[in-house]
């Protein structure tokens, strides 16, 4: 199996140590079309509370089915911050 190559230097969104993300990279109806998912991951903020965004928005839906992905990179970086990329599994 071959890991996806990143598109672009920078990562499609960041994400807080508690799984929020200020600028959403999907909706509910789009996610599932996402073949790879590159995040920074900061460990050193939180957002929090309920009404905070997370990778798909501030929805109170459900997906319809679970999503499947193998974390296919990891790189730390100083200051408690790391990039992953996560590699879409299809369920056979």
């Amino acid at each position: 199996m071959t890991t996806p190559t990143p598109s672009s230097d920078q990562p499609q969104a960041t994400i807080t140590a508690d799984g929020k993300c200020a600028s959403p990279i999907a909706t509910i109806d789009t996610v599932g079309q996402l073949e790879v998912i590159e995040l920074l991951i900061d460990g050193g903020t939180m957002r929090g509370g309920l009404n905070s965004p997370t990778l798909i928005g501030s929805s109170d839906s459900y997906l319809p089915e679970s999503l499947h992905y193998t974390l296919s990179r990891f790189e730390p970086i100083r200051g408690g911050r790391c990039r992953v990329q996560y590699t879409r599994r299809r369920q056979a």
